[in-house]
């Protein structure tokens, strides 16, 4: 499984260690030949014999240097731009054509990775062993991020990519491993996943005041695993360039003999019911593939219709627990709401988005600020009650509370959920004025105005959705969209109103309340605040910072850590400045103006009474000292 940040190349590692070969045609000097081809990285070349011994023709694929042509089901056209050189490829059959098309097109035309692409692919070399494998590469979204973690498996060989000229490397290192830690038993007694810590782009200059040898590398990143308590578990460390494949046979030695050592490609005993149940589910993954989810006695049935599957119920838990591992399906033994439910194609829960079964273009009329009634959905999905655990599972949808009081339970059919991908990206023009008769632009005369910024390590999205379903009824006149929303709170039949919105280039959560009192605004916002740290516990990879903006530049942040210590140091000593402008900023105003002046001058009597502790505490002694001399003299 590839992990890093986009940009690290995960898809061209890929493309390097599993180079693809065949005999394709081509126009040779005075008519078409076959000859023999091998792409590996972004070098094709071309060979006039089987054993590939000498290179007759070498092409690389640089960016932006090359353009495509489809010309008919057998033949492929490959241009440089600005120049005379083209290959005109014929292939043996439209399969062969599909593999070589879909990675050449992935190579020039540099498509962005949607969700999960899941390779099955062939490992090994002349001193080890072929092994089966599938490869898994995920575009590191904000959406991936939050439900990969479900993918993870002991069975598994983990590729942590960064890129040696990037900004911290060791903080991008250390982001994943903790999710690692997180998901991932931090010791066996026999191997049964490695690491492989992978810094790309070695051919591309790195500043000097960037540079270090690999053993004060290797160091480094012994200690970042021994701090998450994992340095037991086997990592190996490689620099590697995808242009120049320096490193990539090293790396490729690598994995042949780490494979070699994971206890699980041993196993000598697997039933023969578990592989029959690996080939019923590969078998309905097309029949399915609009949703490609089924339950265990669905599964049961099909195999024993088929396959003559004999099996108890015990048994194939068992046995798709183990067929999760090895990447085949996705299946949870728990919680129980959804032990009953098999996913037949990975993909489909990231690459293909599990809310398109809500339809949007059909439910447009249904859908209110993204809420809508299980009474609609069920119409357009029959089997959204049984799905609906998974749905939650990976944050397609989220089940509203009952609105009932007391024991009675309301029938699913009279629930509601709220579905993030309903919202719209933008405000319509109405929904637009409406916010801005809600929330003008200049504070109305009387009203307290407190603001809040949240710095997070990723984008915020989901931080914000879980926060709107957690705050649904609190939602003013459904004026909501993916970025935002208004928020509206009665306290003792005074309005306090909070706007949310997401930043996403700056990665914040801007957080402004309204409201007629200072004491309302912040007892709101201390609600807000709350839930917040609540709904990050849930997501390991997350970090964040509270913070202020400048009152020299509103989009600024300052953090609330950095202004109470600024405001506890004497007045001519203090440096705190805005990030932007440069100017000084008054921290104690600042913190007064946003309602934090009764935490610091807490803080202030708090430290006051612990010096004045601690010279009562000294006085005592001195006091004790003269006391006994004195006595001892006479």
């Amino acid at each position: 499984m590839m992990l890093g940040f986009q940009g690290t190349g995960k898809t061209s590692i890929i493309d390097c260690l599993y180079p693809i070969t065949g005999r394709m045609q081509s126009q040779g000097s005075l008519r078409k030949t076959w000859y023999w081809w091998r792409l590996e990285g972004n070098v094709l070349r071309k060979y006039q014999e089987k054993n590939m011994g000498t290179i007759h023709k070498e092409y690389y694929f640089n960016p932006g240097e090359w353009k495509v042509e489809d010309i008919d089901s057998l033949q492929y056209v490959l241009t440089k731009i600005d120049s005379d050189i083209k290959i005109n490829l014929t292939f043996e059959n439209l399969k062969s054509k599909q593999l070589w098309v879909e990675r050449l097109n992935r190579l020039i035309l540099k498509p962005v990775t949607q969700g999960i692409e899941i390779q099955h692919k062939c490992f090994g070399d002349e001193n080890y062993k072929l092994v089966d494998t599938l490869v898994w590469d995920g575009k590191a979204t904000p959406e991936y991020l939050n439900v990969f973690h479900h993918f993870l498996s002991t069975q598994t060989v983990y590729f942590v990519l960064y890129k040696l000229d990037q900004k911290d490397p060791l903080d991008a290192l250390e982001f994943w491993i903790k999710i690692l830690t997180k998901f991932l038993p931090k010791s066996e007694a026999d191997s049964t996943y490695s690491i492989f810590i992978v810094g790309t782009y070695k051919d591309q200059p790195i500043p000097i005041n960037k540079q270090k040898d690999g053993e004060n590398t290797l160091f480094e990143i012994k200690k970042l695993l021994k701090k998450w308590n994992i340095s037991s578990v086997p990592f190996q460390y490689f620099e590697v360039s995808c242009t120049t494949f320096v490193g990539i046979e090293g790396l490729r030695k690598g994995i042949s003999h780490a494979l070699q050592h994971h206890t699980y490609l041993k196993e000598p005993n697997i039933p023969t019911s578990y592989h029959v149940l690996e080939r019923v589910i590969l078998g309905l993954r097309e029949p399915l593939k609009s949703l490609p989810i089924i339950t265990i006695s669905e599964l049961m049935d099909n195999a024993r219709t088929n396959y003559n599957y004999n099996e108890d119920l015990e048994f194939t838990i068992k046995a798709l627990n183990h067929i999760h591992k090895w990447g085949t399906c996705v299946y949870f033994s728990s919680p129980p709401e959804l032990a009953n439910l098999v996913v037949l194609n990975p993909e489909f829960l990231s690459k293909v988005p599990l809310a398109t079964i809500f339809q949007p273009e059909r439910l447009r009329e249904k859908r209110y600020g993204g809420i809508l009634s299980h009474s609609d959905l069920l119409l357009f999905c029959e089997n959204y009650q049984a799905i609906y655990p998974l749905l939650e599972r990976f944050e397609a949808s989220f089940c509203l509370p009952s609105t009932k009081e007391g024991e009675e339970k309301e029938d699913f059919s009279e629930l509601k959920s709220f579905v993030p991908s309903l919202l719209p990206i933008e405000l319509s023009q109405n929904f637009q004025d409406k916010l801005a008769e809600f929330w003008p632009i200049d504070l109305p005369k009387g009203m307290k105005n407190i603001d809040r910024i949240f710095k997070f390590n990723v984008v915020p999205v989901r931080i914000a959705i879980k926060l709107r379903v957690l705050l649904h009824k609190s939602i003013r006149k459904e004026i909501t969209w993916q970025k935002g929303a208004l928020l509206e709170l009665n306290f003792n039949e005074t309005i306090v109103m909070a706007y949310l919105k997401v930043d996403p280039e700056s990665n914040l959560l801007i957080i402004s309340i309204r409201g007629n009192t200072t004491e309302h605004c912040s007892t709101f916002f201390l609600s807000i605040n709350k839930l917040i740290s609540t709904i990050a516990e849930n997501y390991p990879h997350v970090v964040y910072q509270e913070g202020l903006p400048s009152p020299h530049f509103q989009e600024s942040f300052i953090s609330i850590d950095d202004l109470f210590s600024d405001s506890k140091i004497p007045e001519s000593q203090r440096d705190l400045i805005c990030p932007v402008t440069h100017f000084p900023i008054n921290s104690h105003q600042v913190l007064v103006s946003c309602g934090l002046s009764d935490n610091l001058t807490q803080s202030i009597l708090f430290y006051l009474l612990f010096y004045f502790i601690i010279l009562f505490y000294y006085i005592i002694l001195l006091f004790i000292y003269y006391f006994k001399n004195f006595f001892l003299r006479k």
